[in-house]
């Protein structure tokens, strides 16, 4: 899971970067989309308490379970603790 994620993020990353828009969803909106969404946010330079606050002010049902396990791949990448 945590490796399509991780692909998942790439993906995003490479198509904003190409000049497009990504919409990151899930079934219910409350937690993988919301998770990928702050790894994404992550992956663009956003500080983290940022992306959650982000999130949050526009799907405040989001639990964001896999939040943490952006978290720590958002830190191996940077090599930040």
């Amino acid at each position: 899971e945590r490796q399509k994620a991780k692909a998942s993020a790439h993906y995003a990353a490479d198509a904003i970067d190409a000049g497009g828009t990504v919409l990151v969803h899930c079934h219910m909106g409350v937690n993988r989309g919301p998770s990928l969404g702050f790894a994404v946010l992550l992956d663009q330079g956003w500080d983290p308490v940022d992306a959650l606050d982000a999130i949050r002010d526009v799907r405040e049902i989001a639990y964001m379970a896999y939040a943490a396990d952006a978290l720590v791949w958002h830190h191996r990448r940077r090599g930040s603790s």
